[in-house]
């Protein structure tokens, strides 16, 4: 089975994917973290030196890499739905779940890790966020198969909704506790 976990940034693809992928026993992929291994830089390293547009074209690359494998639970970095051809691995190629939450909770999640967001290095980052979550709402949208509100759940209920979505579906059968 491949899944893929897609949402804005601090939706909970970091932390949901760690803990669904164990509970599914699968392997996690995490394009970012892929990326950062490679170039041995940060996101912001990364986006500084290629430019935003450069490291979509990076995670395009590894994102037709990774979707070769027969199973995985992938994390790709937030921005993955802008590209029409990413959207479309995602949508034929993966089972996707999109993590939801509004701008607001969103940047609650991450303000404190504003300097590792090279989109939000910014005058007004909460304002900068909502106007990335409502430009990329349609694709998100778009490619979801399945889409979790996040907002006020616990990480474990989350994972326990996707996973009972999955196994009432018929996505999955019930060998992993």
């Amino acid at each position: 089975m491949k899944i893929a976990l897609v949402g804005c940034m601090g939706a909970g693809k970091s932390t949901i994917g760690p803990l669904l992928a164990e509970r599914l026993g699968l392997p996690l992929c995490s394009t970012d973290n892929i990326i950062i291994e490679r170039h041995m830089k940060s996101l912001a390293e990364i986006h500084r030196e290629y430019g935003a547009n450069g490291f979509f074209r990076i995670e395009h690359e590894l994102l037709l890499e990774v979707s070769k494998e027969r199973e995985q639970l992938l994390s790709p970095g937030g921005g993955v739905i802008l590209d029409l051809s990413n959207r479309e691995i995602l949508k034929n190629e993966y089972f996707v779940v999109y993590l939801k939450a509004d701008a607001n909770v969103l940047f609650d999640r991450i303000k404190g890790e504003l300097g590792s967001r090279p989109l939000l290095l910014v005058d007004q980052p909460a304002v900068k966020l909502k106007e990335i979550l409502d430009y990329r709402e349609k694709f998100y949208n778009e490619v979801a198969h399945y889409i979790v509100e996040t907002k006020g759940k616990s990480k474990a209920v989350i994972v326990d909704e996707i996973y009972e979505y999955l196994l009432e579906h018929g996505l999955l059968v019930r060998c992993h506790p």
